[in-house]
């Protein structure tokens, strides 16, 4: 079974080949996960602590970045370098962003300020 066939510009791709380990990976919204399929069955990646999917969270702090289940644990003590559900904001206009709920983190804050510093402007 052949899941992905690259070649070089100008040369036929080698139909005949076999592959049998393929790699998925979701950035989801809300959580993302990394699974792999060996042409038999699929295996989802698990973390640290035996979960299979990693909250799509990021929290900055002045000493380290935590990801996933310890950013979202830190998203309400320390929201403001916090990002969470950022992939709800892409492609949408900053009028837009101020419409969606969601947990506030340091992107939003940004652009709230960006949006309050705009409308005192003469």
């Amino acid at each position: 079974m052949v899941l992905l066939q690259i070649s070089e510009p100008g040369e036929s791709p080698d139909l005949t080949a076999t592959r049998s380990i393929a790699v998925g990976i979701d950035l989801g919204t809300t959580n993302s996960l990394i699974a792999q399929f060996d042409g038999a069955q699929v295996r989802v990646f698990e973390d640290e602590l035996g979960q299979p999917s990693l909250p799509s969270v990021v929290h900055y702090g002045a000493e380290s970045t935590q990801v996933g289940g310890a950013a979202l644990a830190l998203a309400n003590e320390q929201p403001e370098n916090t990002i969470a559900s950022a992939k709800r904001m892409l492609g949408r206009a900053r009028e837009e962003v101020s419409m969606i709920r969601m947990p506030v983190s340091r992107l939003t804050v940004r652009w709230r300020l960006q949006r309050i510093r705009a409308k005192k402007r003469p």
